[in-house]
Parts: structure tokens; sequence; C-alpha cells
């Protein structure tokens, strides 16, 4: 039998001419079979979209997998003087979220997955395979509008042949695969990054906040409570500077796993929060631990360090998006005898400008601060950066870290070190960086704390914040004591500290702290909190089902609670350990807490109050669901195990339900779903298998065809027949972490493991449906769900301790 192939030339010929066919080969023309290329259909193809021509990234760079790492551990704060003045005029361009092209096609860069549509990817795994019919049973094409006689559809996820069985009846739903009618839009990003960040907090000459959180710098107008937010990146924030006209923003992000997550630096408006320069794709490692405009010439160059191994420190034209000059901040580790591990190297913390000397670059971190000069040659336009080796040096043993750096008017340079002491630097006979022992004496034991934060007022204060302490120091007489104000213990230790005025001392202080806290007070008044958040992980959110308001929980044992209308908090408690799960009561007034050593809280979701506490097994706690008619609890452990309680005496009593567990997983419990007449389970394990569970009999309900039919209050589980569509849209690696469907059973948002939340129409089990998307972790999303009214979705990160509420508004354009 003779077999004809025949080359595919567009969609419309692939619908007209193969809709009956079933079977393709996808290739380059490289890989063709010897019968297609001699086929009379065969054409000259035209060239890649994904050509060389259009990729900033080639060669070596673009095969390397950049790697993702953690901040060092000791952050350091750097407050410059602000110099309000303008820089040279640049023509504005969006924001990459706008998909301009100009901008795009010059820097060569990928179309950013922020507000992107996305209609098909690529077919990796998971793998849908065709159905398999026994007699004269139907089979379903994903793709097409769901045929609800189909038997059942079959999908590989994992490795492993799943099957989802279609429901018999309809509720009215089309599932076309098109994209929703609505999207999402970001509308508050609550917290703020202290814990691990420096010198991010600033305030703007319109009195508003400018920080970040995860990939999403944050304009925060705290007089009317709104904000704005440029979403230009898709990983997270590294480090910001503000230029020295306060108008323009440099924000940098770490390298993701994939080209289109490269390390870069963006220079945006911070008025229009249009994009002005995209600098550094596939030119940084890893990512920019450090950032700064230069002062001298009104910020026409930028500074920037890069984490990888060697610390490259570079200089660059910014507007021009050129490098001028790098160099090396450390040597190559050195490896050990018996090559089995490196050496230590010298962390680098942070760098900047001089703000008096384009050409003197500072560095500082672990046990050393360097001096550098700048070499230019008119000639080339190049220049060269040197170390100054005469600068430097500690006339005793050297801190092990320096932490902080500011500048004083006449040129002094002063620093603050993990011993508490704060030292000044000034030149001496030779042009050399000395320390100026007449000047520091009376700041050697500053401190007890790790000095975190230095800033140099116009009137020579010197505001110095470590622990808990912000003291200051009066520059005219050898810097002596003239003031000290304790935060409150509960915001944590300073980490950033930055006046609303640089005149005096007396004006309103703005404090980041390690507690994800920003605080605003004086030295003559006490200090209240204007920002809060999330310390670590935070794992789960549990929504109201009657308010416009949530509860967080996550790694550092706190549990709170907060308005979606005001976006404060409005309670907040501390238990015994990590919470992983949470839940709200169907009447609203209770929710519960499932913790890391399988205790079960009850709080009140007015106060925080607790009602009651019991353990329910002795691992971790991964889920807990309150059933529809508010008369049992599921609780899903890390045993590989459920358990069932009853609610008695107005929620303040749980007794076993039966027997009290199901247990047939082989695996962790990850999601649990009640059915609306609370008598059936649905679960779905670490491995991702499914199970179901008839609550009555405590026993598992098999086969799983015969409850196809069910009606089930939520979706919750990551698997099941209307979401499969979201897994065909995944590429290698990725998985859905959390998936909700919203309460009027439209709408499906889901939250995978590369820090996307996308929204889908419900049901959602097309092959590869449209979606509109948000990509603002880097890493797991960890819940999502929607509030009562579906008016808003609300999204927690876990390493990025991050909490993002997203309007459910109308596309701009029609769809």
């Amino acid at each position: 039998m003779n077999t004809y192939l025949y080359t595919v030339q567009s969609f419309s010929q692939l619908h007209r001419d193969f809709k009956d066919h079933d079977l393709f080969i996808a290739c380059g023309r490289e890989g063709r079979p010897k019968e297609m290329l001699t086929n009379a259909f065969s054409k000259r193809e035209a060239p890649s979209s994904n050509s060389s021509n259009d990729s900033l990234i080639t060669g070596q760079a673009a095969l390397r997998k950049p790697k993702k790492i953690r901040r060092p551990n000791i952050p350091d704060y750097e407050s410059n003087p602000s110099f309000v003045r303008s820089v040279s005029p640049v023509t504005p361009q969006p924001a990459r979220g706008n998909s301009h092209p100009n901008i795009a096609t010059r820097c060569r860069i990928p179309k950013p997955r922020t507000k992107a549509i996305i209609k098909a990817g690529r077919s990796v795994t998971p793998q849908f395979s065709k159905p398999e019919g026994v007699g004269k049973k139907k089979t379903q094409r994903l793709g097409k509008r769901l045929d609800h006689s189909v038997d059942v559809i079959k999908v590989d996820i994992h490795g492993r042949r799943r099957e989802f069985y279609p429901p018999t009846l309809s509720d009215g739903n089309i599932d076309d695969g098109e994209r929703p009618d609505k999207k999402l839009k970001l509308d508050w990003v609550y917290g703020y990054r202290g814990h691990d960040a420096r010198n991010n907090l600033y305030v703007l000459p319109s009195n508003e906040l400018l920080y970040y959180v995860a990939a999403v710098a944050i304009v925060y107008d705290k007089q009317r409570e709104l904000q704005r937010h440029y979403t230009g990146h898709n990983e997270d924030i590294s480090s910001m500077a503000l230029h020295p006209n306060e108008t323009y923003v440099a924000t940098a992000q770490l390298a993701g796993e994939t080209a289109d997550t490269a390390a870069h630096i963006r220079v945006w408006d911070v008025r229009s929060l249009s994009t002005y320069a995209i600098i550094g794709l596939g030119v940084f490692q890893v990512g920019l631990s450090s950032l700064d405009f230069s002062a001298e010439s009104e910020g026409e160059y930028l500074m920037a360090i890069d984490e990888g191994e060697r610390h490259v420190m570079s200089v660059w034209n910014w507007q021009d998006e050129k490098m001028l000059a790098k160099t090396t901040l450390t040597n190559a580790p050195k490896h050990s005898l018996d090559d089995e591990e490196d050496t230590s190297i010298e962390t680098v913390i942070w760098g900047c400008f001089h703000p008096q000397d384009d050409t003197t670059l500072v560095t500082y971190g672990e046990e050393h601060i360097h001096f550098w000069k700048i070499f230019w040659d008119s000639r080339s336009k190049t220049a060269k950066i040197l170390r100054d080796k005469k600068s430097g040096f500690f006339k005793e043993d050297p801190p092990k870290f320096v932490t902080a750096i500011a500048f004083s008017a006449n040129g002094d340079v002063i620093t603050g070190d993990s011993s508490g002491r704060i030292l000044v630097w000034s030149r001496d006979s030779a042009d050399a960086y000395v320390i100026n022992t007449r000047c520091s004496e009376s700041m050697r034991r500053a401190h007890r704390k790790t000095v975190f934060a230095l800033c140099m007022l116009e009137d020579g204060t010197l505001l110095s914040g470590a622990g808990d302490e912000i003291k200051a120091w009066d520059s005219s007489d050898k810097y002596r004591n003239i003031r000290d104000r304790t935060i409150p213990e509960s915001a944590g230790y300073v980490r950033t500290l930055v006046p609303q005025s640089l005149l005096t001392a007396d004006d309103t202080l703005f404090v980041g702290t390690t507690k994800n806290i920003v605080l605003e007070g004086s030295l003559q008044h006490k200090f209240r909190a204007v920002v809060q958040g999330h310390v670590e992980e935070v794992w789960t959110a549990a929504i109201s089902p009657s308010e416009h308001a949530f509860v967080t929980a996550g790694h550092d044992m706190m549990v709170c609670k907060w308005s979606a209308v005001s976006h404060k908090m409005l309670w907040k408690v501390y238990v015994d350990s990590a919470c992983w799960a949470s839940a709200y009561h169907p009447e609203g007034h209770t929710v519960v807490i499932g913790t890391e050593t399988g205790q079960v809280i009850v709080l009140n979701a007015n106060n925080g109050s607790q009602l009651a506490s019991f353990n329910a097994s002795h691992e971790k706690i991964q889920t807990v669901q309150y059933s529809p008619d508010g008369a049992m609890l599921a609780i899903g452990c890390h045993d590989n195990t459920i358990y069932v309680f009853d609610v008695l005496e107005k929620r303040r009593s749980y007794r076993r339900h039966g027997q009290g567990f199901l247990r047939g997983h082989k695996n962790f419990v990850l999601n649990l779903d009640w059915s609306r007449d609370s008598g059936f389970l649905r679960s779905v394990s670490g491995d991702c298998d499914t199970l179901f569970w008839n609550v009555n009999s405590m026993q598992q309900e098999k086969p799983a065809k015969s409850l196809r039919d069910v009606d089930w209050h939520t979706h919750n589980c990551i698997l099941g027949y209307h979401v499969i569509g979201a897994w065909s849209n995944l590429v290698e690696g990725e998985d859905l972490s959390c998936t909700a469907r919203s309460h009027y059973r439209d709408y499906l948002a889901v939250g995978d493991t590369e820090g996307a939340v996308r929204l889908y129409k419900y049901p959602c089990a097309a092959h590869k449906p449209e979606y509109y998307e948000k990509k603002h972790y880097s890493s797991n999303v960890t819940s999502v769900g929607f509030l009562f009214d579906d008016s808003y979705v609300i999204s927690t990160g876990g390493v990025d301790a991050g909490v993002m509420q997203f309007a459910v508004v109308e596309p701009l354009t029609p769809r």
C-alpha cells in the first residue's frame, strides 16, 4: 500500500483538506521523510519566526540554563541624597506588558507572558490521547464543543494514564475552548519585601511610596489608598534604584529557567509606568544585587552588580542601552586540594557611585569595602574600571560584613557594619580613603545589632538604624548622638530608613523592617504600620462566603484577615506552628487552620480569637474543607489519610465522624472537594491519583464513573474532567498547583508551579483552550480563590510571600 505525504501550508488548508485526518508528522525540513521532500505539494519554507535574527540570546548564552539563587543573608540599605534635576529627554515607550512593537524589535526580546492571550502551545506533558471506546461507545476529540455522551477521556499525566468521565447531564455551559469574556487586572498587592531585600523603599515627590513585592513594582498613594503597578518583569525583582530627578526608576529581575525570563534591567517612568530602556538581556548571568544611578552627571549612567559567581560590576549608558565598562569584583573560587568542594569567596552586598564623583565607585560586603576608579578613553569612547588599592583598609580586624553606606556633604564615606559600628572614611593627602578616627570614635559602639540603614540629611544629621533602634548623630559635632527612638518589637528590625524630606531629622520617617512591614513615624512620635504582610511562605487563603474579606496563613505561623475593600489587615494572630491549610465555615463566622504538626485550630472569623483546637494527625495537614451544610470537616494529611469530623456546639467541638478516617491514597492528600449535598468527597493525592468517597458509609466509591454526575460544591482538586484542558497548556516540567471555580460556575482560575495565574472559561475540558494570564510570581502559586460575588480573585505565592488581588474585568478589546 502506498503512503502519500502532503505538506500543510496553512490553518485554513488544515481545516479544509485534512479535517478528517488523525495522523500528522511535525518536523523541520531536515527531518522530513524523503517522500515528503519530493512530493509535488512541497514548497520552499519561509524563515522560522524563531530565527536567530529575532533573539538577542545566542550561542552559548542561549543554551545555558540560568540557575535561580537565593539572595545573600546580609542585606543592606544605602540612602543617597536626592537631586531634583532633569535628564535628556527620551521618547517614552509603553511598558512591556503593552507589547510595544518598536521596543520589542529594537531589543529583540521575546513577547512577555504577562497580558498575553495564549491560543496554543507546544504539545508536551500531559499528552492527550484519543479515547478508546468499546463497541459503539463514542469518543471525544478534544478541542470541539463538549459532547456529554462521551464515555471516557484518557490523559497521560506524570507518566500515567488517567481516566476522566464527562457528566451525562449538562449545566448549560458550553466548553468551546475560547477565552473567557473577562480577564484579570492586578488591583492590589499586600505586603512588602524587607526580610531579604535592600534599598527598596523610596518616597516620591508626590509623597507616594515606591517598593516591590515578587515581580511587581508598587507605587502606593497612602493618602488616597491607591496602588499603581509596574508589571514589566516576569521574575522576582532583586534590586531597585531611583533616578536623581525622581522620575525614572530602574528595577532588575533574577534569572528564571527559560530565555524569556532572563535577568535584565528595566528603566521606567514612575508617572506613566512606561518603559524607557531594557538593559542586559543575554548579558547578566544570575540576577542583579545592586543598581545605582550616577548623581554628578544627573543620572546619565547606571551601575549594576551581577549576583553571578564572579560578581561582575558594569556601568551603562542606560538611554542608549550600551555597556561602557565592566570588571570582576571577586576572584574565581579556589578549589581545595581534593577538588571536592570550593572554598568560599567574599560576598558583595552592594555598590554605588560616589554622589559627587562619577568616576568613583564603592562596593562593600564580607570583610571589605573597596573603592574603584573609572578611567575614560575619549577616543575609543570606552572605559576601564580599576580598584584603588590604597583605599579601604581597616586599622583593626575587619567586620564580618559591611552592611550600609552614606555620604556626607564634604565627600566623606560613612559605613555601618555587622558589629554595630559606624565608620567615617575621609580622603588623606595621598587621595586615598582611610578611616577618620576623630569622627568615628563616638560611633565605635553605635548599636548592639547590625547596622542596616544609614541616611545623611541636608542639615548634617546622620540617621542610623540597627535592630529596633533608630539614632541621630550630629556630624558638625564629631558625630555626637543627639536622639534615639525604638520601633515596636512586633515590627521586627530596621532594614531600610527613608525620610519623607531630606531637610531635618524632625520630619516623617518611613522604615522598612525585617518582618515585611513599612512603618511611618518620626523621632518625636511613635511609629505605626502603613504596609503589612507575611514574612515567610504563604500557602493558603480562605475566602469569606459572605463578605469582601479573606484570611491568609503561612510558614511564619501568622494568620491574618484582610479587607478586600480597604486593603487593610483586620486582625492578626500567631499560632504554634507553620500553617498549610485554611477554610471558612459556610456560615462565615469561623475559620479553620491546618498546621505542620497536624493540629487543627478553629478561630472566630470576626476577631481571630481561638474557639477550639485538636490534633487530627501527627503529620502535616495539607488541606481542610467544611461540608456545604457545615456539619462536617474533612482534613487531608501527609499520612495519606482523610479525617472527617462532625462539627458540634456551634463549631466549638469536633468529634470523629463514624470510623473517622478514609484511607486509600498512596501519597499525601493534596486537594479536597465536597459534593453539594455533603454526601461525597473527591480527593487528589500528591502523585495525582483521584479517588471518590461516600461519607455516609465512610468507604471509597467505585467505579469512579458512577459519580460522573455528582454536583461538586467546589473545584479545588487540580484534576478532574472539568479542568483537564488547563493541563494541556502547560509546558514540560510545569504542573497546576491550585484551582478554583467561580461561584457562578462560568470561570476557572488556576495557578501553576512557575508563578502564573490564568483565567479560563468553565468548564475547561477542551484541548489547549484560550486563557488570560498574569505572571507576577517567580515560583509556586500556592492558592487561588474567587470572592463570594466573583468580583475578585485572590492568589498567594510561596517563597514570594506575596498576596495579590485581581479584579475580574471586561477586556479592553472585543473578543
